[in-house]
C-alpha cells in the first residue's frame, strides 16, 4: 500500500516539479478563469475526499519515522533496565521469569516517556529526506505551504496524545501496583542495605522516626541489630538499640532482645540543678507497639503504595483521580489546622514553639496542596507536548535540497530533546516542590515549546 502511495506521489512531484513548472504556461486570468488556483486545485490533490495525496504520503512517512524512533528511543530505556535487572538477578537470586515480568511492568511507562521524543524524531527525520529529495519544493510549487503540510502530522499527534493520556491515567498506575506486589516475593532474599536506613518525615517536614537494621528475615519476620530513633512532638528523643527485634503477630508489636533503651531531652529544655534529662535503660527484653517501628509488611516493599508514591510527589506513578483526591485532603486538612489553630489562640495565649509548630505545618500542608496541584495539571499537559514537537520538527526538517542529511535530523532532534527536558525537570522540581505559582511550572514548558514551533513554522511559511 505504501509503495503504490509512493508511486503516485511521485508522478505528481513530476507533475508539479520545477522543472515541468517552468515549461508550463504561466497562469494567467485567460487560462485560469481570472483566478490563481489554488491547492485544492492543483495537481497535487488526486485522490477524492477529504484526504488528499499528499496528506496521506506526509503521515505515513511521519508515522514510520516515529515508529522506528519508538523502537530506538524504547530499546536503550530497556538496556539500562536490563543491565540493571541482571544485576539484582545475581545479587538476590531472583528467578529470570520474575524478572521478565518486572521489564515488562515498565515497558507502559517508558513508552510514555519517549512518545514526545519519538515523534520530534519522526518528523524531523521525514522533512529532511524529503527536502533532500526536493519532495518539499514539490509540493511548496504545488501551493502547497509548510503550515498546510502540518495537518496530517498535526491529526497524528493528536491522536498520540489522547494515547498517551489513557497510558498514564489506566495502564501506568495499574503496571506500577502490580510491580510493587511482585516486589514482596521477589525480595525476600534481599540485603537489609537495600531497605534500610528508612526515614520518615512527618507533617512539619522534621524527620519523625529512622530505622535502621543490618538484616531482615522477612520469613521468619526478625531483624538483626536494629537501630531506631523516635522523635517525639515536644523534643524528646527515643533511642533503641538491641541484638535483635521478632514481630508479635498477635499483638501487633515488635518485641527487642537483649538492648537499651535511652530518652534525649530536646535542646534548650530547662532541667532542675544536677539533672541532664537523659536516661538509659537495659533490658532483655521489650516490646514496642507497631507505631515504634514500621509494619513488617512495608518492610518487604521497594515499590512504594500509593500513600508513599504521593508523599514522593512521584506523581506521573498515580491516575489523575488519585491525585484529585490527595489534593483536596490537604485542603481540607489545611482548613482543620488552621481552625484548631485559631481555637488555641483563643483559649489561651500560646509560647513561641506552639505558635511555630502550627505555622510550621499549615506551610507544610499548603507546599503539599499546590504540589499536588501542579502534578495534576502536570498530568493534563503532558500528552500534549507531542503537538509541540509536530510544530518544531517540521520547520526544522525543511532545508536547503543541499544541506538536508539524516544526521542533521539526528542532532537537531537531540538538541530540542535535551533543552526540553532540562527546562522540564527544572519547573518539574520547582512545581514538586510546593513553589507558590503551580500553574506556571506545569505549562511553562508547554507554552515555550509552543511559542518556538509557532515562530518557526511562521518563519518557514
Amino acid at each position: 500500500m505504501l509503495t503504490s502511495v509512493r508511486a503516485r506521489f511521485i508522478s505528481v512531484k513530476k507533475l508539479a516539479s520545477p522543472s515541468k513548472l517552468a515549461s508550463a504556461p504561466p497562469v494567467t486570468p485567460s487560462n485560469a478563469g481570472g483566478r490563481v488556483l489554488s491547492f485544492k486545485e492543483s495537481p497535487v490533490r488526486t485522490r477524492r475526499g477529504l484526504w488528499p495525496l499528499a496528506d496521506g504520503y506526509l503521515e505515513s512517512n511521519v508515522l514510520g519515522g516515529f515508529l522506528r524512533g519508538l523502537m530506538w528511543f524504547v530499546g536503550l530505556f530497556l538496556a539500562f533496565v536490563l543491565v540493571s535487572g541482571a544485576q539484582k538477578v545475581a545479587q538476590h537470586k531472583m528467578e529470570p521469569a520474575l524478572l521478565i515480568q518486572f521489564i515488562a511492568l515498565q515497558v507502559p511507562r517508558i513508552v510514555v516517556f519517549t512518545i514526545p521524543s519519538a515523534l520530534l524524531f519522526g518528523t524531523v527525520s521525514t522533512f529532511t529526506e524529503m527536502s533532500s529529495r526536493g519532495e518539499i519544493t514539490a509540493l511548496m510549487a504545488g501551493g502547497m505551504s509548510i503550515g498546510r503540510m502540518l495537518r496530517a502530522p498535526m491529526t497524528g499527534a493528536v491522536v498520540l496524545a489522547i494515547v498517551a493520556f489513557w497510558l498514564q491515567e489506566s495502564v501506568v498506575p495499574q503496571c506500577e501496583l502490580k510491580r510493587g506486589t511482585l516486589a514482596v516475593s521477589a525480595l525476600k532474599n534481599a540485603k537489609a542495605s537495600e531497605i534500610f536506613p528508612i526515614i520518615d518525615k512527618g507533617e512539619n517536614g522534621k524527620v519523625d522516626r529512622i530505622i535502621q537494621a543490618d538484616d531482615f528475615d522477612s520469613k521468619n519476620v526478625v531483624l538483626e541489630n536494629p537501630d531506631v530513633r523516635v522523635n517525639q512532638q515536644d523534643g524528646t528523643s527515643i533511642h533503641i538499640v538491641a541484638k535483635s527485634a521478632r514481630w508479635d503477630k498477635e499483638r501487633s508489636e515488635w518485641v527487642f532482645v537483649k538492648g537499651q533503651t535511652s530518652i534525649e531531652p530536646s535542646p534548650g529544655r530547662s532541667t532542675k540543678p544536677g539533672e541532664s534529662g537523659f536516661s538509659i535503660m537495659h533490658f532483655e527484653e521489650q516490646s514496642f507497639r507497631a507505631e515504634m517501628a514500621l509494619d513488617p509488611a512495608s518492610l518487604t516493599k521497594t515499590a512504594r503504595d500509593l500513600d508513599g508514591q504521593l508523599a514522593a510527589h512521584n506523581f506521573e506513578m498515580v491516575s489523575l483521580a488519585e491525585l484529585r483526591v490527595y489534593r483536596d485532603n490537604m485542603v481540607d486538612r489545611v482548613h482543620r489546622t488552621q481552625d484548631e489553630f485559631a481555637r488555641a489562640e483563643k483559649s489561651g495565649p500560646l509560647d513561641a514553639k506552639q505558635s511555630a509548630f502550627f505555622q510550621k505545618k499549615i506551610q507544610f500542608l499548603k507546599s503539599e496542596s499546590r504540589a499536588a496541584t501542579f502534578g495534576m495539571h502536570d498530568k493534563w499537559v503532558t500528552p500534549l507536548i507531542v503537538i509541540a514537537m509536530v510544530l518544531i520538527g517540521a520547520p526544522l526538517g525543511v532545508r536547503p535540497q543541499r544541506t538536508a542529511s539524516a544526521g542533521l535530523a539526528l542532532g537537531l532532534s537531540l538538541m530540542v530533546l535535551l533543552g526540553y527536558y532540562i527546562g522540564w525537570t527544572l519547573t518539574s522540581q520547582w512545581g514538586k516542590g510546593g513553589g507558590g505559582q503551580p500553574l506556571v511550572a506545569a505549562y511553562l514548558p508547554f507554552i515555550v515549546l509552543m511559542t518556538m514551533g509557532t515562530f518557526l513554522t511562521w518563519k518557514k511559511s
